[in-house]
């Protein structure tokens, strides 16, 4: 096979959809930001990445797990099941939230909002992690390409014009729910919705690995913003998403064969290989982008010392992916489920008095790097001890 025709294959297969509907994702969570820096305040910046955080967070509440549970229904059963389940779970965290101020929202309909965008979240989520595992990723990810730029220019219109922000959010809702039908229509008589009272207690190892992950991304941008300034908050936001752009491709290149894994066709070995090679030429390139964006923007004049901080996240979350969604599929995810509960813990709790030190946006951005050095260390220990690659195939 030649070069071109390998370079085809590699771009209308997994990994080449998987690329771009992940580019396609970082468009709206960081192109996007881009047009706030040229022609909105900090805070529009600030209020746009709090509500897609807030709601990705609500998303992993409301479905409880149910992403990673329900691939295992199916595995069983033969059809994939949306748990309503998530309505009740989301009318009780809305009455939490409201009635106790638990965290930092902007008004009765935001939080309206967050709640409806985080519903259809943890749905689209079961969708992603059915077809990862049936190694069929194009199959979804063409028509989240589409979405996801429809998205984002008329976000970016939005933007420009200067409109209420709160109609790109309603545009993010709208996208969803497309997707929702269009999965539904795909895969018909293949997907159902129920009301599983049994994914209340079975669901919450997945739950917390779920917000785990969740705690060096977006649980930080809302801690952040509950304390930090708009200058801090914006710029450690975009630092972070500057991190997620060079994981784009190493993840995108997990994603799209650990189903191969599964079927013993790739060593993992050869997949992290892979993976840190991407992530290292993405993160010099993402450098650069750091630097030009500190020396056009003086708004953002601290955004490259925040990116240099968060190195050990960007390594740790490029290596771990292949990691934990191994684990997600032995009977050992409990050891990853309490480590990483343990740490999660500890990034809620100490991260306020952590940022209360002088300079503590910076020791901030350092604590996060120790934190998930540790989950590494675990995952290392775990897999030797176990040795998780051989007994997953035998």
């Amino acid at each position: 096979m030649s070069i071109v025709s390998k370079f085809k294959t590699l771009l209308t297969g997994n990994f080449g959809f998987t690329a771009l509907a992940k580019s396609s994702d970082l468009v709206l969570k960081f192109g996007i930001l881009l047009f706030f820096m040229i022609f909105r305040e900090n805070t529009d910046l600030v209020f746009y990445t709090y509500f897609l955080s807030l709601g990705a967070i609500l998303g992993a509440i409301f479905d409880w797990g149910g992403a990673r549970y329900n691939v295992r229904v199916m595995i069983d059963k033969g059809v994939l099941p949306l748990n309503l389940t998530s309505i009740g779970i989301s009318t009780l965290v809305f009455f939490l939230i409201y009635e106790f101020d638990i965290v930092k929202y902007y008004s009765f309909s935001f939080l309206i909002l967050c709640v409806i965008y985080g519903i259809t979240l943890g749905w689209i989520n079961t969708f992603i992690k059915y077809y990862e595992y049936i190694n069929n990723n194009k199959e979804l990810y063409r028509f989240q390409v589409f979405i996801n730029v429809s998205c984002s220019v008329a976000i970016a219109l939005l933007v420009i014009l200067g409109a209420e922000l709160y109609y790109a959010f309603i545009v993010l809702i709208i996208g969803n729910i497309t997707l929702i039908g269009i999965c539904f229509y795909i895969n018909k008589g293949g997907v159902k919705f129920v009301l599983s009272i049994t994914l209340i207690y079975k669901g919450i190892p997945f739950l917390i690995n779920t917000l785990a992950v969740m705690a060096f991304s977006q649980v930080n941008i809302v801690i952040l913003n509950q304390v930090g300034t708009d200058y801090e908050v914006s710029n450690f936001i975009l630092a972070q998403r500057i991190m997620e752009v060079s994981l784009m491709l190493p993840n995108s290149y997990t994603s799209s064969v650990i189903g191969k894994f599964f079927k013993g066709q790739i060593n993992v070995v050869d997949i992290q290989k892979k993976t840190f090679k991407l992530w290292f030429v993405s993160f010099l390139a993402c450098l650069v982008a750091a630097g030009v964006i500190a020396y056009v923007f003086p708004n953002y004049n601290i955004v490259i010392y925040l990116f240099l901080l968060l190195i050990p996240l960007g390594y740790v979350r490029s290596m771990s992916m292949s990691y934990s969604i191994i684990l997600d599929y032995t009977k050992y995810y409990l050891v990853r489920t309490f480590s990483i509960a343990v740490i999660l813990l500890l990034n809620i709790s100490l991260a306020r008095f952590v940022l209360e030190l002088p300079n503590g946006l910076y020791y901030f951005s350092l604590y996060i790097g120790i934190l998930i050095s540790l989950l590494v260390v675990v995952y290392k220990v775990t897999f030797k001890k176990y040795n998780i690659y051989e007994m997953y195939h035998s």
